[in-house]
């Protein structure tokens, strides 16, 4: 028999709260106000033997250091170290990375706080539960940013349904950037997840909706990263009414798994794990970074042609952004980073957590790599982001992704090789 418990709390700053937003190079000041809330949200599994929690936070992602703090708050109150922290990859909320830590540092801590409530509520509810999910595809939301053929549209939606039939609790995965809003936006919002939110728990009980992306690398709603990383102005395309017209459509695809949804075995398991990760060779140190970051300001200053100056701002957010990861991830003398990564399975449905910006045709070389025993569905930007992790492809190619990547082009390889033996244990 499996128990199952969910809970949400508002982590959304408050009105005294001064904070800079995450996710774009563009912004140049705090937030204006608030749009939607933001939310901790937390779904606990259990069974004889063994506890689970998978926490889900609307921020652009979370460091090693904080998902280690949330799991030690979560050891200390609930008695388990089987945790997952996912990032639901907003890019209107607060950035959670250190160089905003003299600005967003006490709302990180409050996020913090805000788990691991949120993972205490929800093994205070738990009950005994029955899950059911499956699994369909929505391709009228994401795309390939890169204008490339691969895409992934596939959406996994689960619901834990308590003793009295109602559901208590909401799990949808799917890969798409939390990007609809762009950096012209200064409201704190949760982007299309938060009409999601809204859209189902109405339907369902007013159950715990919880969002987790998946290998969104290179996808969103199907626009280039470059035109986004200069603030072009899309018009309608990047508004809170096409944010809530994706959700609708994603909410659709929710409704058909549940229309002939199937009943999720009790099968639990559980193992944490960590990754080694190989970065590129050629790596800058911080200093480096910053004197080209000079050497491009004093050229842009100089030039008068208008596609020489694009060019220059270009490769200038490029070169801001990888200050900001080798400064984050502390990448100097380093050949690779350790991270922590985790497997969950529930019934035929396993669940891997990755601490990237997962390229999608990993993501889908993941996937076949799990069947035909298990249904994989990939958790990013979880249990810590160390950017973006593109394929071997596509770093020859270049482009934005794959510039501000610090990861070597062995890192997809080396990752679905760690995951894949990860499989083996989940029985």
């Amino acid at each position: 028999m499996i128990l199952a418990g969910a809970s949400s709390r508002v982590m959304t700053p408050r009105g005294n709260e001064q904070v800079f937003q995450g996710g774009y190079a563009a912004r140049t000041h705090c937030a204006d106000g608030v749009h939607d809330d933001l939310f901790a949200k937390a779904i606990c599994f259990e069974n004889e033997s063994l506890r689970v929690v998978l926490v889900a936070l609307d921020v652009v992602g979370i460091t090693r250091e904080q998902f280690e703090r949330i799991r030690a708050g979560i050891v200390d109150r609930c008695g388990t170290e089987n945790v997952i922290v996912c990032a639901t990859h907003d890019h209107s909320g607060p950035e959670t990375q250190s160089k905003m830590r003299h600005i967003n540092g006490p709302w990180c801590d409050r996020m913090v706080e805000e788990a691991v409530l949120a993972a205490e509520e929800a093994l205070q509810n738990r009950a005994p539960a029955t899950l059911y999910g499956g699994f369909t595809h929505v391709p009228s939301v994401t795309k390939n940013r890169r204008g490339e053929a691969a895409v992934d549209d596939e959406l996994f939606a689960m619901r834990v349904v308590g003793p009295d039939g109602k559901t208590r609790g909401i799990l949808v995965n799917y890969a798409c950037h939390c990007t609809v809003l762009d950096a012209s936006n200064y409201l704190i919002s949760a982007d299309y997840p938060g009409y999601l939110y809204q859209g189902l728990s109405s339907r369902y009980d007013d159950a715990v909706v919880m969002f987790t992306n998946a290998a969104c690398g290179n996808l969103n709603i199907g626009y280039s990263a470059d035109s986004s990383a200069l603030g072009a102005d899309m018009g309608d395309v990047r508004s809170y009414a096409n944010a809530s017209a994706k959700a609708a459509d994603i909410q659709a695809g929710v409704e058909k798994i549940f229309a002939s949804e199937a009943e999720l075995d009790d099968r639990l398991s559980f193992h944490a794990f960590q990754y080694e990760m190989p970065l590129k060779a050629n790596l800058p140190t911080p200093a480096a970074v910053l004197a080209r970051m000079d050497a491009l300001q004093a050229q842009l200053e100089a030039a008068t042609d208008d596609a020489e100056r694009t060019r220059l701002e270009l490769q200038y957010v490029y070169e801001t952004c990888m200050y900001d990861n080798v400064t984050e991830f502390e990448t100097e003398g380093k050949q690779s980073i350790t991270a922590d990564g985790a497997v969950l399975r529930l019934g035929y449905v396993a669940f891997l957590t990755v601490p990237v910006e997962l390229f999608c045709e990993i993501g889908l070389r993941l996937k076949a790599a799990y069947l035909p025993e298990l249904r994989l569905v990939v958790l990013g930007y979880s249990n810590g982001d160390y950017g973006y992790l593109p394929t071997r492809e596509a770093m020859e190619k270049g482009g934005y992704e794959c510039e501000t990547s610090v990861h070597s082009a062995d890192g997809a390889g080396r990752l679905i090789a760690r995951a894949t033996e990860m499989k083996a244990l989940l029985q």
